[in-house]
């Protein structure tokens, strides 16, 4: 299942959307590795050159730091996780070098990612209701630079519904 999101999510994302394939490693295979994790996904560069990167979700999406009002299906939170993280490989074919610049726009961005490729999990608008997020807290910079958290990417996730307003 991880891989059927996988290929539905790089398809959506290239042949679809027209985005630039993500960046290769050294065998050419992008690796998504299935482990006990301490979040939903992550995506970790191994090149900063090249950009190429792997990602790692969790196992099983149990215990108090995957709760969600908006996603409860074990198996959806994994979809959007794969979608979510799998558009940061694709982001990292234009900024190969990305870190925190521009974190609340990438991070924008893949939230909107993930609700179009499972319309039934809208784990996002839990950062809409977030206490460092941009309805909350409709004064601050729009990348979130000011954010009492200091972390743009928080900031970036309560923006996916205005990304979902745009498109």
């Amino acid at each position: 299942l991880v891989a059927e999101i996988a290929d539905q999510s790089r398809d959506a994302l290239i042949n679809t959307m027209g985005y630039l394939e993500e960046p290769s490693d050294q065998d050419g295979i992008y690796d998504i590795y299935v482990e006990n994790h301490t979040n939903w996904g992550s995506n970790y560069p191994e090149s900063t050159i090249t950009g190429s990167s792997y990602v790692i979700i969790d196992n099983d999406y149990s215990g108090n730091g995957f709760n969600s009002d908006y996603c409860n299906d074990y198996l959806d939170k994994m979809r959007i996780s794969v979608a979510h993280e799998f558009f940061h490989a694709i982001q990292r074919s234009y900024r190969p070098d990305y870190n925190e610049t521009h974190d609340f726009l990438l991070e924008m961005s893949s939230m909107w990612f993930e609700r179009l490729m499972i319309s039934n999990c809208s784990d996002y608008l839990t950062f809409t209701e977030s206490s460092v997020g941009i309805f909350k807290n409709p004064t601050q910079l729009f990348d979130g630079a000011d954010a009492d958290s200091g972390n743009q990417a928080n900031f970036g996730y309560s923006m996916a519904l205005f990304a979902h307003y745009l498109s």
